[in-house]
Order: C-alpha cells, then sequence, then structure tokens
C-alpha cells in the first residue's frame, strides 16, 4: 500500500522532471536558433543595404528578398507553437510559456560582455523555467499562472541582479576606454 504508493509518487515525479527536462531543452534549441538565424539575417540585411546606398542604387529589391526569406520563420514559431500546444491544454500559457522562453534567449544573446552573464544566466534561466515546468507537469490543476508569474519574477531579479553588478559596470568601463582612446588620438 504506502510503499506502492510512494514508488508511483516518486515516478510521477520523475517522469514530470523528465518530460520537463525534454520540453526546455527542446524549446531552448529551436529558440535559441531561431533567434541566431534572425540576428545573422539582419546582419547581412544591414550590410546589402549599407552597400547599396554607398553606391546610390535602389534596394527595394533586397528588402523584398529578405522579406520573403523571413516569411519562412513563420512555420517555425508555429510548429514549436503547436509543440507547445500538445504539453499545455492552455494556449495562452502555452503562448506565454514560449514568450518568456524567446525574451531569456534574447537577453542572453544581448548581455554577452561580462563571464558571469555568460556562464550563470543561462543557467539560472534554466532552473527557474525547469522549476515552473516540473510544477507544471506535477500539478498540471494548480496555480500555474501564479507559477509562471513567479517563475517570471525571479528570471527578472537575476536578469536585473547581472546588469546591475556586472554588465554595466563593464559597459560604462568599455565607454570610458572608448573616449580616452579616442581621445588619445585627436
Amino acid at each position: 500500500g504506502i510503499l506502492v504508493r510512494g514508488t508511483q509518487i516518486v515516478l510521477h515525479r520523475f517522469g514530470a522532471f523528465l518530460t520537463s527536462f525534454f520540453m526546455m531543452c527542446t524549446v531552448g534549441s529551436l529558440v535559441a536558433f531561431a533567434l541566431k538565424e534572425v540576428q545573422q539575417r539582419v546582419w547581412k540585411l544591414t550590410l546589402d543595404i549599407q552597400q547599396h546606398l554607398r553606391n546610390h542604387t535602389p534596394y527595394s529589391g533586397v528588402l523584398f528578398r529578405y522579406l520573403l526569406d523571413a516569411v519562412v520563420f513563420v512555420p517555425i514559431v508555429t510548429g514549436i507553437l503547436f509543440f507547445l500546444f500538445e504539453f499545455f491544454e492552455d494556449h495562452l500559457l502555452a503562448f506565454a510559456v514560449l514568450f518568456v522562453a524567446w525574451l531569456c534567449e534574447l537577453f542572453v544573446m544581448v548581455s554577452k560582455r561580462h563571464n558571469v552573464s555568460i556562464f550563470y544566466l543561462p543557467r539560472l534561466f534554466f532552473i527557474y523555467f525547469l522549476a515552473f515546468h516540473v510544477y507544471y507537469f506535477t500539478y498540471p490543476l494548480g496555480y500555474v499562472w501564479l507559477a509562471l508569474f513567479t517563475s517570471v519574477a525571479f528570471m527578472q531579479h537575476a536578469v536585473l541582479v547581472v546588469w546591475n553588478r556586472f554588465e554595466f559596470p563593464l559597459l560604462r568601463a568599455r565607454i570610458r576606454e572608448n573616449r580616452a582612446r579616442r581621445q588619445r588620438v585627436e
């Protein structure tokens, strides 16, 4: 009786953990891939437009070509959403999970100046988001929105701490170095 029930609870929690881990790795990888592709394409678009502006040639064809390339991302994002819809019955919650994952990946891509940001921030996001997913799959009828907001609040706290203690001082120091270097050149 008690041993069987205890074993069922442990197996259920372990299954929730494995499902959460699988989801986090899959969605994180897909979002990171999509963001890197967008970043590379925007960079190429910027270079192409600069070249056309320097040569005084029309750049509407370049914009149209990149617009057509951007349409490729609609099925990717739609596929990620349908993947999440398989796990979350509340589609708004699935969209919110995708949005939070997108914001976390975006912040990790943008804030890669300090070693703490590079090493700890992705891991903190992963742990906080994993905690939400484990809660959701362990207690699917629980307070999932409150759990998501709590997880997002912890993520926001991590962002603010890393930004205020590490990223911003390093950015400010680099700006000072660049100003000093420019003044020496002049």
